[in-house]
């Protein structure tokens, strides 16, 4: 086949396609999360709405003290703030999780609680 024939049917084909595939990674990616909050609910029980609440107030907590003009933190001192804080509270309330789960479920909750409406655009393909 000429170049320039599959050329001009990728210029048509990629513009369409491109949409429908960010969709179905957006999707996947909302069901994986979904299935990850199951199985760890299977395994913590009804401590992993604790856990939560935990990870949800530690994420508030370094948002807050970002907020003041003499402590303004960047995103990765606000992340280790939070997995500080959410580190000692579950340890005090005996569940014990590590730090890059600690790390994984502050994130998640930041998406989650500030970007969750964001989408990624696709691209452009360039002609």
């Amino acid at each position: 086949m000429d170049s320039t024939v599959l050329n001009k049917i990728l210029d048509i084909c990629l513009p369409i396609l491109v949409p429908f595939v960010v969709g179905l990674l957006v999707a996947a990616t909302r069901a994986f999360w979904a299935h990850g909050d199951a199985v760890l609910e299977q395994k913590y029980g009804t401590r992993w709405e604790h856990v939560k609440d935990v990870i949800h107030e530690a994420m508030h907590y370094a948002e807050q003290v970002g907020l003041d003009k003499q402590l303004e933190k960047s995103g990765e001192q606000k992340l280790a703030l939070a997995t500080d804080y959410a580190k000692k509270q579950l340890q005090a309330d005996g569940i014990s999780l590590d730090v890059d789960s600690i790390v994984a479920l502050i994130k998640s909750s930041v998406q989650q609680e500030f970007n969750y409406d964001k989408e990624v655009s696709p691209a452009t393909p360039a002609k």
